[in-house]
Parts: structure tokens; sequence; C-alpha cells
């Protein structure tokens, strides 16, 4: 519709240029054709006419001038008219500059994202009524198989009465034969019975059978003892000889033993004379041995007969060495005696001196006892005092105590009053909210903020309220946005090193101001109410700080960190659609902005403050969450100075000391009354206290006056024990000043220090020399022996060469022959000894085994005698055991036969009742899978009508967005993803929705400046109309005015015809009277009718009044289309 306008407006604009060109061509000829009817009456340009008469160029210049003054309107018009085009054409170009460039593409953005919000909207809608539909398919589709289920529970339910009615029979049949059968049984089973026979049976059998293994066995057994009692008498027999021939072949071994010793020897002895016989050399070689032996022989006497004389020598010093040890011994003895005799007399007079040293002792220590008795008194004097003087202290501090204590309970009392007036407040205070928290702490910058943009003052803040931003808990809230933005600030990889954002009271206040107002602002957007940086956010749910800062930070970082690597701003970004869709196809999201992300971290900001909204109901601008942050600097801030500014660490402590108080009173003031009593219960105590250290202090002073009478006995006492010591000091000094003991003690220790020579030096040599000639006499005693020894060796060694040598000396023959004999000697003792050895190892194996046998044999016949006799115990044990087998076969076997036609019934029954229990069962499980089926289809079904209900109130919020899309949308509290989805779809509407209304406003407000534009052209084009209707108007006039004109020039031309008649008449007549007269007549005729001037005015007035016609037309087909586009 408005693409068609336009059109119009141009074709309309190019047909209005071409007349007004036309009309500016025909208003020039006008203004030409005026001048030039001027001049046609002869006047010249100075306006003077040279034919008229003074009252024609009078009448002249009359005509002239209203013919000047109709030009000059035509000639002022025609500039209107000239400036009105110029006008409408620059209004034109404005208003299509502007309709090309902003217009057009903002209407179409608008038709986009309102095509956009159309489609996400039908989406939403196709959604909702396609799972709508499912739901209901769904729930008819479980409607059906609840009634099939319920159905076949009916049919189920009437064969299981049937079959439970022949189980009732079946059983009473059953219990009647029970009954019988029980009766027989007897508390036993059929089984029982059954398995008793069986064992039974098989219990005489085996009773049999045992009896008979028993007698096999005690046969076989009496055999075996036989023959094993005959084995052991044979065995003793045999180990009696083994041992006779044994004990013999050992004596034979020893025998033979010895025998082989002997002729060893001998060999030895023959196989040397032989040698010595047959090889001259050692035979030289015995007799060198010979010689050496008897030298040996020599040696060994001679060092006998040394040793001897050394032996004599060592028994003389042992001798020697015993004389000078009792010599010593006696000479000590002797000092003894004397030391002794002089000792007793010293003693005597030492112990006069003893018992006056005693006395002395005694004395000085009555007087050390009485100092120290003395000193105690004093120092406990000193203690006395020093403990009065502390009791003092202890009054002095106790009643301090006291006072503080008294003190403190005053105190209290008084914070307990407060306590109970702040429980009493608390509530009030709770609702004015941070009104009163500013108030607590003399924050009165943030209470004038407060105070101006109150409800009371026109404001939109209502202090204190649920939904308001200065209520406590919103309050408290947004303590936590300001540390969430921090962590944000300080690690944000774009701008390094910043600092946490500190806090001020009053930027809190703005912002909870701020938040107010854009809350309760019909659109939403930014208050502006003071000169702050401000992010603020709205959502239709509680928001917490990670969901806030997403869209402040988190998107609108990605956005910064992508145009910032491809070297964009956001301005080139949003003035070109292909970076602008490239950076929402990058970042994933369509929040294609960076202001909030760059407030946040600002360095030059270094001050914040927040405010938040949740209400459990939407606000004017829609929205139940709306929260903001303000930022500041207060070297720039006309809002905040140093004063009050801190960390958000200070200003959280002061709000929660603040809030807990309030939100705590009851609690506080329990604690504050808990602690008055306690403090009351201390100054009790400590007044208890005072009495016990008051008491103390009179018991203090009462110890010092009795301590200070002891110190005076004692000190008295002291100088008594002086005065005896003095005395008892007189008398040892003149005993100790007698030479006479000191002489004695003197003489005794000169005998007591030769003594003790004697005693460690004298007698310790003494028997020091008796201990080493003793050993040195033990050692010439050994040597002795030893060589005598040596010297028997010797001689024995001659002896044996010498005979050697003898025996060799008597020839070779001999000397082998000897060797022979004693070889075979040799041979046969060895053979004899091998003999005897193997016939004795012989003979202890058989006395072993022959004892191994015995052993065998005496243990068998004992075993087969003991298994025998248990044996024949067992035979009459199993004898007795068949009896009773079949005695109880015989009872087992009756009571069997009884029970036979009574099993046989009750099994028939039992398999009757078996079956019906069976089909009980498969009954009850086929009802309680149906009934499993019917609450899973009955559970699905309140599922299916929970999520249609759901689904329902997702359609009907559908509808209220629909009607109100920037309204409050209910939102259902729901699990189920479908659901979720749907208010996921309806969600992306509503921001297709927003996306329009911001893209809508934007074209508003183009729109407005379209209209603006066009009103301006529409009012250039009615400025032209005007001025060609004024310009056509002057030339009405001048057409007017040419009208009168000519009629005034057809009267005169009437005249002048009728005036030439007559006078052609009076020429005609005159003509015959005067030709001459009437020939000058003719000829000035034809000279006027030659200058044409009466009908060339009469043409000219003819043309103007054809063009007037003309003008006249067009101005009328002018008017006619401007008329037109106005309607």
């Amino acid at each position: 519709m408005i693409s068609q306008t336009q059109r119009k407006g141009k074709d309309s604009l190019m047909k209005k240029e071409k007349l007004l060109t036309s009309l500016a061509a025909a208003s020039m000829v006008l203004t030409q054709a005026g001048q030039m009817s001027v001049f046609a009456k002869g006047a010249t340009a100075d306006g003077t006419d040279i034919n008229s008469t003074p009252a024609n160029k009078e009448e002249s210049k009359i005509e002239k001038t209203e013919k000047e003054l109709l030009q000059e309107k035509i000639n002022e018009a025609q500039k209107k008219a000239d400036e009105a085009k110029e006008a409408e054409e620059k209004a034109q170009k404005v208003y299509d500059t502007y309709n090309e460039g902003t217009y057009v593409p903002t209407k179409a953005n608008v038709n986009t994202l309102k095509s956009n919000y159309d489609a996400s909207s039908l989406e939403a809608q196709k959604a909702i009524v396609s799972e709508l539909e499912k739901q209901v398919a769904n729930l008819e589709e479980n409607q059906k198989k609840l009634g099939q289920a319920n159905e076949q529970k009916k049919a189920l339910q009437t064969q299981l009465d049937k079959t439970t009615n022949a189980l009732a029979d079946a059983n009473s049949k059953l219990q009647e034969a029970q009954k019988k059968y029980d009766a027989l049984l007897n508390g036993t089973s059929e089984e029982e019975i059954s398995k008793d026979v069986e064992e039974k049976e098989k219990a005489l059998a085996e009773a049999q059978k045992a009896l008979e293994e028993a007698q096999n066995t005690v046969s076989t057994l009496t055999q075996q003892k036989t023959e094993t009692e005959a084995k052991a008498t044979e065995a003793t027999q045999n180990v009696e000889n083994a041992q006779k021939a044994y004990a013999e072949a050992q004596t034979s071994v020893n025998e033979a033993q010895k025998a082989l010793d002997t002729a060893v020897a001998n060999y030895n002895e023959k196989k040397a004379i032989y040698d010595g016989a047959s090889d001259p050399t050692i035979k030289a070689q015995y007799e060198a041995d010979i010689k050496n032996a008897e030298n040996e022989l020599v040696t060994a006497q001679t060092n006998l007969q040394v040793a001897l004389e050394n032996q004599t020598a060592k028994a003389n010093a042992v001798t020697s060495a015993e004389k000078s040890l009792s010599d010593v011994n006696q000479e000590i003895l002797n000092l003894d005696a004397q030391i002794a005799e002089k000792q007793k007399a010293l003693d005597e007079l030492n112990q006069t001196i003893n018992d006056a040293e005693t006395a002395l002792n005694e004395a000085k220590a009555q007087l050390e006892t009485a100092k120290a008795n003395q000193a105690s008194k004093e120092k406990e004097l000193e203690t006395a005092k020093a403990n009065l003087e502390k009791a003092k202290q202890d009054v002095t501090t106790q009643q301090s105590k006291v006072n503080e204590a008294q003190e403190a309970v005053i105190a209290q009392e008084k914070v307990v009053t407060q306590l109970r007036t702040d429980k009493e407040q608390a509530q009030a205070k709770i609702e004015q909210g941070s009104k009163g928290f500013f108030e607590a702490y003399g924050y009165t910058d943030a209470l004038k903020i407060l105070e101006e943009q109150s409800t009371a003052n026109g404001g939109s803040t209502n202090i204190g309220a649920e939904n308001d931003a200065t209520s406590l808990e919103n309050f408290k809230r947004a303590l936590s946005m300001v540390r969430y933005g921090n962590a944000l600030r300080t690690g944000d990889t774009n701008f390094t090193n910043l600092e946490d954002l500190k806090v001020n009271p009053t930027l809190f206040a703005i912002s909870q101001v701020q938040i107010n107002a854009t809350a309760n602002g019909k659109v939403f957007g930014h208050s502006k109410l003071y000169n702050v940086g401000e992010n603020i956010a709205a959502s239709p749910w509680s928001e917490n700080d990670k969901g806030l800062y997403e869209g402040w930070y988190d998107s609108e970082k990605q956005v910064y960190d992508y145009i910032t690597a491809k070297g964009w701003t956001i301005t080139e970004v949003r003035n070109d659609q292909n970076k602008y869709n490239e950076v929402m196809e990058a970042v994933g999201h369509g929040n294609i902005q960076v202001g909030h992300y760059l407030a946040l971290v600002n360095p030059d900001y270094t001050v914040s403050g927040a405010g938040y909204i949740y209400s459990k109901t939407p606000a004017p601008d829609g929205y139940r969450c709306n929260a903001g942050q303000v930022f500041a600097n207060p070297k720039y801030s006309s809002n905040i100075t140093d004063a009050n500014t801190m960390t958000i660490d200070e200003f959280e402590a002061q709000f929660n000391a603040y809030y807990n108080k309030l939100m705590n009173a009851d609690s506080i003031l329990k604690d504050g009354e808990l602690k008055l009593e306690a403090l009351k219960a201390e100054l009790e105590n400590q007044r208890q206290v005072l009495g016990t250290k008051t008491a103390a202090q009179t018991n203090a002073q009462t110890n010092v006056a009795t301590v200070q009478t002891q110190v005076t006995q004692a000190t008295n006492a002291t100088a008594r024990a002086k005065a005896n010591v003095a005395t008892k000091q007189a008398a040892f000094d003149k005993l100790c000043d007698d030479d006479t003991a000191f002489n004695m003690a003197n003489e005794i220790t000169g005998l007591r220090t030769q003594k003790a020579q004697l005693e460690t030096v004298d007698r310790v040599n003494a028997q020091k020399a008796l201990e080493n000639a003793q050993q040195e006499k033990k050692d010439a005693d050994q040597n002795v022996e030893n060589k005598k020894g040596i010297v028997n060796d010797a001689q024995a060694t001659l002896k044996k060469r010498k005979d050697v040598l003898d025996e060799a000396n008597k020839g070779i023959e001999t000397a082998k022959a000897n060797l022979d004999v004693a070889e075979k000697d040799v041979d046969v003792k060895s053979k004899a000894l091998g003999e005897a050895l193997k016939d004795e190892n012989t003979k202890k194996s058989l006395y072993t085994a022959s004892q191994k046998t015995l052993e065998t044999a005496k243990k068998d016949a004992q075993q087969k005698a003991d298994e025998l006799e248990t044996a024949k115990a067992e035979e009459t044990k199993k004898a007795s055991v068949v009896q009773t087998a079949k005695a109880s076969l015989e009872t087992a076997t009756l009571k069997q036969k009884s029970l036979k036609d009574l099993k046989a019934e009750i099994a028939s029954t039992q398999e009757q009742i078996g079956a019906h229990q069976k089909a009980i069962k498969d009954f009850n499980e086929a009802i309680a899978k149906l009934d499993e089926t019917i609450g899973q289809l009955e559970n699905e079904q309140a599922s299916i009508k929970d999520v249609k209900g759901q689904v329902e109130k997702a359609y009907e919020a559908y509808k209220k967005l629909c009607a109100d899309p920037v309204g409050f949308m209910d939102v259902v509290d729901s699990d189920n993803d479908v659901v979720l989805g749907l208010y996921s779809k309806m969600g992306s509407m509503r921001t297709a929705y927003e996306e329009y209304a911001t893209a809508l406003n934007v074209f508003l407000g183009v729109e407005a400046q379209w209209n603006a534009n066009k009103e301006q052209l529409e009012n250039a084009s009615r400025d032209y109309e005007t001025a060609k209707a004024e310009l056509d108007k002057a030339n009405k006039a001048l057409t007017s005015y040419l009208d009168k004109i000519k009629k005034e020039e057809e009267a005169k031309k009437a005249e002048e015809e009728a005036k030439k008649a007559e006078e052609e008449a009076k020429k005609k007549a005159e003509a015959e009277a005067k030709k001459a007269a009437e020939e000058a007549k003719k000829t000035q005729s034809e000279s006027q009718k030659k200058t044409g001037t009466v009908n060339t005015g009469a043409e000219t007035a003819l043309g103007f009044y054809a063009l007037s016609g003309v003008l006249g037309l067009a101005g009328v087909a002018f008017t006619g289309k401007h008329a037109r586009k106005e309607d």
C-alpha cells in the first residue's frame, strides 16, 4: 500500500513539473504580450505618446499602471511558484533518499522478523496441537486397552470362582480320608512307613548277613589265632639261636682284629728290617739315625739335667719368697699392735674432744634451728604480710569484678530492653527494606536516592515491598551478583589485571531505584534516572547469577572475541548484514552486542552496585525477574565519592549483620536474655567470692599479728642459742689447743703410713714375687717332666733303631723271609677279620630280623586273640539284632498293608486338588498380570492426562502469548522433555516477537520520520499548488483586464466605424464639393489605415484572450489533478 502511494506520488510530481514548465513559458509570453500592448498605443520607452493629446496620455498612463500592477502580481506569484517548486524538489529528494535507504530496508527487516515470529508461532502451534493430538490418541488407545484388560480380568475371575468351589469340595474329601489316614499313621507318614519297612527289610537282611559274617569271622580268627601262636613260639626260639650266634661272631671279630693289629705291627717292623737289609743307603740312614738318636738322647739327658737344676733353683726361690712375704706380714702385725695401743689412748682423748664437739655441734644445731625458726617465722611474717596485701588486693580486685559484673548486668539489661524493642520493631525494619539498612549505617546519600524515587514522590520504588528491589531478600540476592561479576571481571582474558569492583551504598540505592523504574515501565529498557553505567536484564522466571551473566558477559564476550579477531567493530557488524549473520552463526546465538560485557570489564569503572527483583506475578514490563548492575568511578562521578566506598566483603558483612539481627530477632533476644541471666548469676557468684575474699583478708590480718609474736619469740631463742654456742666453743677450743692428741694422732698417722706402705707396696710385691716363684717352680716341674719324657722317647727310639739295624745286619734273605711270613700273616689275619666281620653282619642281621619277626608274631598273636574275643561278642550281638529286626519288620509290614487303600484314595484326591490349585494359581497369576497391566495402564493414563493437561496449559499459555506476546507466560513445573520443548518453542516464539517488537519500535521511529518527510513533501506540493493558484489568479486578473480592454476596444471600434461612415458620407458629400479637400482627406485616411493602430490592438486583444483561454484551461486541469492526490 505504501509502495503504491509512493509510485503515484512520483507520477504526480513528474506531471506537475511538466505543467509548471508550461505555465512558466506561458507566463513569460503573457508578460511580453502585456508589455507590447502598452507600447502598442504609440508609447515611447519613457511613457510619452507622440500622437496623443494630454488627456490621452493620462489615460494611457492609468492603463499602464494597472497593467503593471497586475504584471507585478504575476511576477511575484511566479517567484513564489518557483520557490515552492524548489522546496518541493528538495522535499522529494529527502523523501526518496530516506524512503529507499532507511524506510524500505527497515520495513523489510520488520516484515522478515514478523515472518520469523509468525513462523515461530506457527511452529509452536503445530507442535502443541500435534502433541495434544498425540496425547489424545494415546489416551484413547490407553482407554481401549484398559477396557479390554478389565473384560479379560472379569472372565478369569469367573473361572477362578468355579475352580475355587471345586477345590473346596476336593479338600473336604481329602480331609475325611486324611483323618483316617492320620489316625492310622499316628503322627507318621506313608513315606516314612514305606521307608521304615524297606529299612527294616534291609536291616534284617543286613543283620542276617552281618551275623553270618560274624560267624565266619569267629571261625577264621580262631584258626588264625592258633597259627599266630605257633609262629610266635617258633620266632622266640629263632631269636635265642640268632642271639647266641651273633655273640659268638662278635667274639670272633674282636679276636681277628687283635690278631690283625699284631700282624700289621710285625709286618711294619719286618718291612723296616728288610728295607735296611736290602738298601745300603737305608741301612746307612739307619746307622745315621742311631747316631742321631744317641745324640738326641744325650741332648735330652743334658736338657733334663739343666731342667732338674733349674727346678731346684726355683724351689729355693719359692722358699725365699715365702719367707719374704712372712717377714712383711709379721712387720704389719707389729705395726697393728703399736697402732692399736696408740689408737686406744687417742680414742679416749678424742672421745673427750668429741663429747665437747658434740656438745658444741648440738649448741650450733640449736642455734641454727633457732635461726631457721627465726628466719622461718620472719619469712612466715613476710608471707603473712604479703598474703594480707594480696588479700587486700584480692578484695579490691574482686570488688572491681563485682562492679564490672554489676555494670555488665546493667548494660545487658539495656541490651535486652533494646532487643525487646528491636524484636517488636523487627518486622517494621524488615518492611523498610534497604532504607532501614541505610539508616542503620548512616548512608544519607543512599537514603536521598530512595526518597527521591519513592512512590510517595511519584517514583517507581515501593520501599521494602516484596516485589521491590529494596526488599531485604532482593537486596541480599543482589550482593552475590557483584561477587559473581567480580570473578568474571578479574578472570577476563581480554582485559587482564583488573581489580575487583568495590561497592558503594549509594550505587546500590541507584541500582535499586533504576531497576524498579525499569520493571514498572510498560516497555523494558533503561530508566536513565542517574548518570551511571548500567547493565539490565529481565526474565519470566528467577535467574541465578550464572543465568544473568551468561547474557551480560559470556555471550557478549563470544561476540567481542570473534569481531576483535576479525578486526571489526560492533558498529560495522550492525551496519553490515553479512557480517552480522556471520557473527551470529559463529557464536551460535542472536545476542550480537558487546556493551554489557565492556561495561563489566571497563577499567575506568571501579565501583559498582546491583539491584534485583523477583515477584510472584509479572511486573508491568512483563517479567517476573528484573536485575541490574550499575558502574561508576568516584573520580568522575557526581553521585559518589571515596567515602563509604568499600569491598564487597566489607559491605556484605555489614548487610549480614543487619539482616541476621532482624531475621533472628527472636533467637537474639533469647540469647540476650540467657546472657543476662548468666551475667546475674555471675554477679551473685562474684559477690560470694568477694565475701570469701573479705573473710580471707580478716584472717590474714589475724595471722600477721600471730606470726609477729612468734617472730619475737624466735629472736629471743636465737640469742640464747648464740650464748650457749659461745660457751661450748670455748670448752672445745681449749681441748683442741692441747698438742697431746695432735702428737698422738701424728704418730698413729706415721704408723699407719708405714703399714699402708707395707700393705700396698711391700706385701703386694712379696706376694707377687711368691706367685711368680711358684709359677716358675711349676713351670720348672713341668719342664723336668717334659724332658724326662723326651729322654724316655729318645731311649726307646735308640733301642728300636738298634734292633732294626741288628736284624738288618743278619742278612737280606732272612729279612725277606721274615717279611714274607709277616705279610702272609697280615693277609691271613685280614681275611680272617673280613670273614669274621661278614659273619658278624650276617649274624647281626639274622638276630635283628628274628627280633622283628618275634615282635610281629607276638603282636599278631595278641591281635588275633583280641579280634577273636571281639568277633565272638559281635556274633552274640548280631544274633540278637536279627531277632529284633524280624519282629520289627513284621509290625511295619502289617501297618503298611493297612494304609494302601487310604493312600490310593488320598493320592487321587490330592491329584485333583493339585490340578485345581494349579488352575487357581494360573488364574491368580493371570489376574495379577492383568492387575499389573491395568495399574500400568491407569498410571499411563494418569501420566497421559497429566502430560495432556500440561500440553493444554501450554496451549493456553500459547494463546495468551499470541494475545499478549510480551505479557506474563504461565510455565508449568514439568520434567517432561516434550512439554519443556513446547515451552522452549514458545520461548523462541517470544524471543522472535521481542526481536520483531524491537525492530517494529525502530521501524515506528523510521516510519514517523518517513511520515514527517512525506508530510513535508505534501506540504511543499501544497505550497506549490497554492503558488500556482496565485499565479493563475494573477493571470486571470490580467485576462479579465484584457477582456475589459477588448470590450472597450470593440466599442471604440464601433464608434470609430460609425464615425468613419459618417465621415465617409460627409467626405462623399464634400468630395463632390471639394475635390481637393477630399483628396487631402482621402490621403490622410489612407495614411491612418496604413498605420494599423486600431486593428493591431484588436488582434493583440484577441491573442491575449486566446492565450488566457489556454492558460485558463491549463489551470483548471492542474487544479483538478491536485484535488485527486489529496483524496
